[in-house]
């Protein structure tokens, strides 16, 4: 588990997979299920281009809150951003 710099997160529905930087949303899977493909317009200029998929539960994120994976604690400080726009891709 090399890939992890942090804690990997404790509430992973998965504890295998590795939480992927700027990919992996925590998400209540009440309001959206795990394996949800997530576009948030606001941030189409990172890595992901605004693209992410739900794969943890977050344990403290409830409702319509979402949480963006980032391995490094500097850039997650420094992307905090309130997002009011949230797209669930469907097949």
């Amino acid at each position: 588990m090399e890939n992890y710099r942090n804690t990997p997160p404790s509430d992973s529905q998965n504890p295998a997979k590795i939480p992927e930087d700027w990919k992996t949303a925590a998400a209540d899977t009440t309001i959206f299920p795990l394996g949800s493909v997530l576009y948030i317009p606001e941030l189409r200029d990172t890595p992901s281009g605004g693209v992410f998929v739900v794969e943890d539960i977050g344990g403290v994120i409830m409702g319509r809150k979402i949480d963006i994976y980032l391995d490094s604690i500097r850039e997650a400080l420094q992307n905090r951003k309130i997002v009011s726009r949230v797209f669930v891709w469907r097949d």
